[in-house]
């Protein structure tokens, strides 16, 4: 039950907001405030984690915030915000590695635009990058618990 409630109701999330960046290049704030909600109470009644835990996984988050801040949006206040949901629903120090899967799809992507040399500036929809970075982080996470329990 805790997997479910850790790992696939983020996915969920991300999800809907990798179809809504995706399709208006914008991130649903309802989706976001209800997430939010869900994850306050969920962290709160069933992971119970640690405020260090908790902590530490804000801080890309907030790294991502100054960074839109100083990029002048180059990075959305939406991914921002998912960033900082997805930091509740997790019981350990995670969300460091799905930043950089996520970081790392995005900069395979846009190697890709480069080499078929795309004209012009292209707004990329960070969402499914980061529904991408989760997706890896979980197939590593699993894969090393069951190595570890062999």
């Amino acid at each position: 039950m805790l997997i479910f409630i850790c790992y696939i109701i983020p996915y969920s999330f991300l999800f809907l907001c990798s179809i809504s960046d995706i399709r208006t290049k914008k991130i649903s704030l309802l989706t976001c405030l209800i997430y939010f909600i869900a994850g306050i109470l969920l962290c709160t009644f069933f992971i119970q984690p640690n405020i260090h835990i908790i902590i530490l996984n804000l801080i890309p988050g907030l790294f991502l915030f100054f960074v839109s801040i100083f990029t002048k949006g180059s990075i959305g206040m939406g991914d921002v915000i998912i960033f900082i949901i997805l930091a509740l629903y997790m019981p350990e120090i995670c969300i460091l590695p799905i930043l950089f899967y996520s970081l790392l799809g995005a900069a395979l992507f846009s190697i890709i635009f480069l080499v078929k040399k795309y004209s012009g500036k292209y707004a990329l929809p960070f969402a499914p990058f980061i529904t991408f970075g989760y997706t890896l982080f979980l197939i590593f996470y699993f894969y090393s618990e069951r190595i570890s329990v062999i």
